[in-house]
């Protein structure tokens, strides 16, 4: 199964998990898909996969995203995916 949000043709995020697995997707958008998982064990966890804006005038947006996500539920949580969050300017490759 998939839950995917993109535009057209190209961009936008895609989560792939197994027809046994019980997820069930809480929101999406273009930068983010939130789901929660149950464990045979009814043992409940968060996974939500972000992907950052990309213009430095817009970051504050993710990080508003994340805040919001955060107080929705309160599960274990992991969150993964590309952030576009540099710490150092070494770290940044092109434009």
């Amino acid at each position: 199964m998939v839950a995917k949000d993109s535009e057209g043709a190209s961009g936008g995020l895609a989560v792939f998990w197994r027809k046994d697995l019980d997820l069930t997707v809480k929101s999406m958008s273009k930068y983010h898909i939130d789901m929660v998982i149950k464990e045979e064990d009814d043992f409940e966890w968060r996974f939500s996969r972000i992907y950052g804006e990309s213009r430095k005038e817009e970051k504050d947006k993710t990080w508003d995203m994340l805040r919001s996500l955060h107080g929705r539920l309160s599960l274990p949580w992991v969150c993964a995916g590309d952030f576009n969050e540099v710490l150092f300017a070494h770290e940044k490759e092109g434009g």
